[in-house]
């Protein structure tokens, strides 16, 4: 992906309020006032984007954690929903997403085929189509 990242833009606006503020605080000192002014009204706006990016980017963290969790719970049905971003956080978001959604087609087929295994019907073969890598091979 070509764009930058949530947190690597994070940085930029931090390094750039701390520089704007700093070339406020100089201009303060010079007795220019109005520069002074500007520079720390730009620096304020880079704080408080970089305060509303922080925070989108820990709650999108905590949702990929806690669908994480459930999943290694055993528990295959959350989903991470309204992504909407395109950074790496989102694409980490849809690899979750694919990965349990991977995990749970498996999990459905090999249990229908167990399923009809038990009651004497050895017809039903586990479903390969859609399956990749370790899940085609185990359904195979």
């Amino acid at each position: 992906m070509t764009n930058s990242s949530s947190l690597s833009k994070s940085t930029v606006l931090a390094g750039a309020a701390c520089a704007f503020g700093a070339a406020g605080a100089a201009a303060a000192l010079s007795g220019l006032a109005v520069t002074s002014a500007a520079l720390a009204a730009v620096a304020g706006a880079c704080g408080a984007y970089l305060a509303v990016e922080s925070r989108r980017t820990h709650a999108m963290s905590g949702r990929i954690a806690d669908v994480a969790r459930a999943a290694a719970k055993g528990d295959l049905e959350p989903r991470i929903v309204g992504i909407g971003r395109k950074d790496r956080l989102g694409e980490t978001a849809n690899a979750l997403n694919a990965v349990i959604d991977a995990s749970d087609a498996f999990i459905r087929e090999a249990s229908a085929a167990m399923d009809h295994a038990r009651q004497g019907k050895f017809y039903r073969r586990v479903l390969e189509r859609g399956m990749l890598g370790s899940f085609r091979r185990g359904a195979t």
